[in-house]
């Protein structure tokens, strides 16, 4: 489910989504959120670039506590990342989403009921 996710992030055109004859809010929410994933997005790319291995034997000739640098090593070697469950966060994002989209067909029918009766 998160790749198709991804993958629809992805395949998404920017200028169809904008072009849709939504309102002036709901454009200005969805441009502030392109930005903000553009910029994540470079932030992530910048984060995987960067080096990551730890030269411990460094440590060790300049700190004068050595336990502190086995520590570090130790906790370093045993450390294993937690799996999210981003399930739950996407199921709220899509009823958040399925109620924003009716809410929107509901304006637009209560728009056009207004404007058919004057």
């Amino acid at each position: 489910m998160a790749s198709t996710a991804r993958a629809a992030a992805h395949s998404l055109d920017w200028s169809k989504l904008t072009a849709l004859g939504l309102k002036r809010e709901t454009v200005l929410a969805l441009q502030a959120f392109r930005k903000r994933n553009e910029e994540a997005k470079r932030v992530l790319q910048v984060l995987k670039e960067q080096k990551t291995d730890i030269d411990f034997n460094h440590y060790r000739t300049i700190l004068k506590n050595k336990g502190i640098v086995e520590e570090a090593e130790k906790a370093l070697k045993t450390y294993k990342p937690v799996k999210v469950d981003l399930d739950t966060q996407i199921k709220i994002i899509e009823t958040f989403e399925a109620k924003a989209v009716s809410w929107n067909k509901e304006l637009e029918c209560y728009d056009s009921c207004l404007y058919d009766h004057e």
